[in-house]
């Protein structure tokens, strides 16, 4: 994708995080009735905190995200493509949770996110050892995701 300027590339990078997590959200529309039927752990915030902070652990993720794009470093593509399995893990985690209401699957797929976002981060310490300093608020959110996840498996 040479052809884009680094202001597309930019704005890309912006868009994508934000739009997966919004789309997830507006797909699992009975995120409310869950939450009120199920029994959830401790600090489990409400669906619209979950909106806002998911938003707001994702958007650190920008500058990473696109420093790797811009970047020439030889292992610059795999690390693209744990963002973007990253991004496509966070995307199904609440339709299957809150939707589908998949507990135990979700669980699995929470701990692949998690460990997509280990690998994440240490391919962005060899890559650039700043820009991964952005991404470890994002991996300890889906940590706590893992936790919540985990909490409604045992608790229902």
């Amino acid at each position: 994708m040479k052809h884009l300027s680094k202001q597309h590339i930019f704005k890309l990078c912006l868009i994508l995080p934000v739009i997966a997590v919004l789309c997830s959200f507006l797909l699992s529309p009975r995120i409310s009735d869950t939450f009120l039927t199920l029994r959830l752990p401790p600090w489990t915030p409400d669906p619209a905190a979950l909106l806002l902070l998911m938003i707001l652990f994702v958007l650190p993720n920008v500058f990473p995200l696109y420093s790797l794009w811009i970047s020439i470093h030889f292992e610059r593509n795999q690390a693209l493509k744990l963002f973007l399995a990253s991004y496509f893990f966070l995307f199904f985690w609440p339709i299957l949770l809150f939707e589908y209401r998949l507990s135990f699957f979700a669980l699995v797929w929470s701990a692949s996110l998690t460990l997509i976002n280990l690998c994440l981060l240490m391919q962005q310490l060899l890559i650039r050892p700043k820009s991964m300093l952005l991404t470890l608020p994002y991996a300890l959110w889906c940590v706590f995701l893992l936790y919540l996840n985990f909490g409604i498996v045992i608790l229902n």
